[in-house]
């Protein structure tokens, strides 16, 4: 079996990558996703997120509030490392339990892959066999990024906690260039 770490920077494509290989019947996993079900059952972090960050991450119903998390998380690169220490463990943790019970269903699968976008920047690359990255021009990352209603300032922000293109696909086994339609792109991952 092959594990595979997907990732690429914001707006790249990675999501619909993933997408891809899952309606193939390959074993796919989205961290992001993992991220969110820790933010809704995991008292005892989210108690620690508040206690770090202030009760302003949380929303009405006194659930962490992903975008205005973000906002104070991500506002330097000191409360973005603390914030990563926290979930990240979390994180790793319920993607080894994904891969263990994935291999209970089926012993031998030929691959798992497993979507996130800090791979790299976690220093978790040797974690997986090869690494996946996908790429987009910066103009169509950008409009992507604008599409998904992220400002202009919050997309800067953003990218600036992520390595740059050129310097992750440095560790890729395979580059996926996604600067076309939806169509294209399956066309050349089925290739």
């Amino acid at each position: 079996m092959k594990l595979i770490g997907l990732t690429g920077n914001a707006g790249s494509g990675k999501s619909t990558v993933r997408k891809f290989y899952e309606d193939k019947g390959i074993p796919c996993l989205d961290a992001d996703l993992i991220a969110h079900e820790i933010y809704q059952r995991d008292s005892a972090l989210v108690a620690r997120l508040v206690d770090v960050f202030g009760v302003e991450i949380l929303d009405q119903d006194e659930q962490i509030s992903r975008p205005q998390l973000a906002t104070i998380a991500f506002a330097n690169q000191s409360s973005t490392k603390l914030l990563n220490n926290i979930v990240h463990p979390a994180i790793f943790e319920q993607i080894q339990a994904w891969i263990d019970s994935q291999r209970q269903l089926n012993p031998q699968p030929d691959q798992i892959i497993i979507e996130a976008t800090l791979i790299i920047e976690a220093g978790r690359a040797e974690f997986y066999d090869e690494i996946w990255v996908v790429t987009v021009d910066e103009q169509i990352q950008l409009e992507r990024l604008r599409d998904r209603g992220w400002s202009d300032s919050e997309i800067q922000n953003r990218l600036s906690k992520q390595l740059p293109q050129t310097q992750k696909t440095q560790f890729a086994a395979k580059v996926i260039e996604n600067n076309e339609n939806i169509q294209k792109l399956f066309l050349s991952l089925a290739l």
